[in-house]
C-alpha cells in the first residue's frame, strides 16, 4: 500500500513545505474565507452586528503582526546578546 521510506520522505517534504509558508497560506486561508462568514449570516442580522465582526477581524489581526514582530524582535536581540557574551568569552 504505502512504499516505506518514500512516502515518509514525501510526507516530510510536505511537512516542511507548510511550515515554511504557514503565514501566507494562514493569511491566504483568511483572505478568502472571511468574506463567506458575510455570506453565512441570515439577512436578519443586525448590519451593525456584521460591521463590529469586520472590526474585530482587522484588529486580531493587526495584534498577529505586532506579536510575530515583537517575537522576531526579541528573538534578534536574543541572538544579538548571545553573539556578545560568545566574543567576550
Amino acid at each position: 500500500m504505502t512504499d516505506g521510506p518514500a512516502r515518509i520522505d514525501q510526507l516530510a517534504d510536505r511537512v516542511r513545505w507548510l511550515d515554511r509558508y504557514r503565514r501566507r497560506v494562514g493569511i491566504a486561508a483568511g483572505v478568502v474565507g472571511a468574506p463567506f462568514i458575510g455570506l453565512s449570516l441570515s439577512p436578519e442580522w443586525p448590519r451593525v452586528h456584521m460591521y463590529a465582526l469586520v472590526i474585530t477581524m482587522l484588529l486580531v489581526f493587526i495584534m498577529m503582526i505586532l506579536m510575530v514582530v515583537s517575537l522576531n524582535t526579541g528573538q534578534s536581540a536574543l541572538r544579538q546578546s548571545q553573539e556578545g557574551m560568545g566574543d567576550s568569552r
